[in-house]
């Protein structure tokens, strides 16, 4: 492959991610919005994301919110 496809490709994949992370915020912003829902949401597939995410968050000895503050002061500068 040349630089230039390996490039174009991973500009598509991080397009992908972005927008995956963005709809996944979307759904969650909506959610939030109607009661039903949420007791739902809460009830039956949160427990299981937090299941899952809880315990592999746990193991790095920083708060994810300072990576998020790091990486928004990264890109301001």
């Amino acid at each position: 492959m040349t630089d230039k496809k390996k490039e174009k490709k991973r500009f598509v994949i991080q397009l992908y991610v972005i927008g995956g992370i963005l709809a996944f915020f979307i759904a969650l912003l909506i959610l939030r919005q109607f009661e039903n829902i949420c007791e739902f949401w809460s009830r039956t597939y949160y427990r299981y994301f937090q299941s899952i995410i809880g315990p592999l968050v746990s193991w790095i000895p920083f708060s994810i919110t300072e990576i998020f503050v790091l990486a928004f002061a990264g890109s301001i500068i």
